[in-house]
């Protein structure tokens, strides 16, 4: 029997990504983000957009291709693993830490100066 339509939901092509950093866990009960304010939550997603626009600027990454190795299936999806020959994820990984290490807009906010001393 066919798997009706209402039972899969497939992702559009453009929705396919890989995620470079969770900037704070949206699974976690005590996530640091869960209880802020908006105006401090904003300011925040603000500080980061802003340190990664300037960290990629600095150190632009090129086009890269990944490519997949394993399909796993659980209960409730099917996932791609893929493995990156270029490096590419790791570096744009170590450039959101550069970005958290080295913003000062990020430096002052987990210093508390909005309230929000917990980045």
């Amino acid at each position: 029997a066919a798997v009706s339509p209402e039972c899969l939901y497939t992702y559009p092509a453009h929705a396919t990504h890989v995620t470079i950093a969770t900037l704070s866990s949206f699974k976690k009960e005590d996530a640091p983000r869960r209880d802020l304010p908006p105006k401090v939550d904003a300011a925040y997603t603000d500080a980061w957009a802003n340190a990664l626009r300037t960290v990629l600027a600095e150190q632009p990454v090129a086009e890269f291709e990944i490519e997949a190795y394993k399909v796993e299936v659980s209960p409730g999806a099917a996932f791609l693993h893929f493995t990156d020959p270029s490096g590419s994820i790791a570096k744009l990984r170590e450039l959101v830490a550069k970005a958290r290490d080295e913003d000062p807009e990020l430096a002052r906010l987990a210093d508390g100066e909005k309230g929000f001393g917990v980045l």
